[in-house]
């Protein structure tokens, strides 16, 4: 048996090694960004004795310290729940993209972490959602299965072998049949997608996290979670192709606009003056007879268009787009 979310039904001692291990690796990540030390504060014993503690009662077990390590593992982690539900989904995504996580046996234990909880809340679902999605992607995903959008079937039966591991139901397929078709659509609707304009005026981020939400707690199943690893990455390249789409335009409309020696703006209230200034070209040649700076009218509705591309693209970063864990790295 693997880890477990109940400390206090484990009846072994080997078991308690395999929950120091778990909790181990969940607080070197949440410590990694406990600014104020909470952590350290809240626990009341020596995380380097209870480890030496654990390997001693392996060899030599002994029924009043197995208990004392029993009742220390299930205070670590009451500590590292407390700390958890005080850590907004934002902040731990902000670890991932400015540390990140390259230990697949830290990503995984931290799922479970979350897996095992009794009651997950939306910011459970909302974190599970982040840390599978980095886990299968760095371990699960080729470049075939990327490309052609489809679901990692290794990845399925990982999670299979997680929660069997850990005692967790599965439900049967016909169970999750529906839901499992539900985000197949969804997530295939993603290519015809043309513009970043028109991913936001179809709400298409806000529609899948309603599904997401509607899923209950057949969200944690190990056939949704693959659907859900599908449908991120697929949603996190055909929204990063669509950007460089839009930035490209923006880059080629400005180098046009350097070409004909207009200057760039850097604010909206520069863009949306109607004239511009040429640059005073005798400046930098001394020998060129001084001409009056020309002014030159530009097409306000190209403007506008770029603009407000651009916002669109502020507009689903700032608001949307928490759900991506890997902040579109390709």
């Amino acid at each position: 048996m693997s880890d477990s979310a109940n400390l206090t039904t484990l009846p072994h001692i080997r078991n308690y090694l395999t929950n120091y291990k778990l909790l181990s690796s969940v607080n070197d990540i949440f410590t990694s960004f406990d600014e104020y030390h909470k952590i350290r504060g809240d626990l009341n014993f020596d995380l380097s004795l209870l480890e030496s503690d654990v390997y001693t009662s392996l060899a030599n077990p002994d029924k009043e310290k197995v208990e004392e390590i029993k009742v220390r593992l299930t205070f670590w982690r009451q500590v590292l729940e407390k700390f958890d539900s005080e850590t907004s989904v934002g902040k731990l995504r902000h670890y991932f993209e400015e540390v990140g996580i390259s230990s697949l046996p830290m990503l995984e234990h931290l799922l479970i972490f979350y897996l095992t909880k009794p009651i997950k809340s939306t910011e459970e679902r909302d974190k599970v959602d982040l840390v599978v999605t980095r886990l299968g992607r760095m371990s699960f995903y080729d470049r075939e299965n990327e490309m052609l959008l489809l679901p990692a079937k290794e990845l399925k039966n990982h999670l299979d072998k997680v929660f069997n591991e850990l005692r967790l139901e599965i439900l049967s397929s016909d169970d999750l049949q529906e839901d499992i078709k539900i985000i197949e659509i969804e997530r295939k609707k993603l290519v015809t997608i043309r513009s970043l304009r028109e991913m936001l005026e179809k709400q298409v981020l806000m529609k899948l996290r309603k599904i997401k939400m509607d899923l209950g707690d057949k969200f944690f199943q190990p056939s949704i979670l693959t659907e859900v690893v599908a449908l991120n990455i697929s949603l996190h390249n055909v929204f990063q192709d669509l950007f460089l789409a839009e930035q490209s335009r923006l880059t080629s409309f400005l180098q046009s606009q350097e070409n004909t020696s207009i200057q760039v703006v850097t604010t909206a209230e520069e863009v949306l003056a109607t004239v511009i200034e040429r640059p005073n070209k005798s400046e930098e040649s001394p020998n060129t007879t001084a001409k009056k700076p020309e002014e030159v009218s530009l097409n306000r509705g190209e403007i506008m268009e770029i603009i407000n591309g651009m916002r669109s693209v502020l507009l689903m970063l700032d608001q949307h787009l928490q759900l991506l864990s890997d902040k579109l790295d390709s």
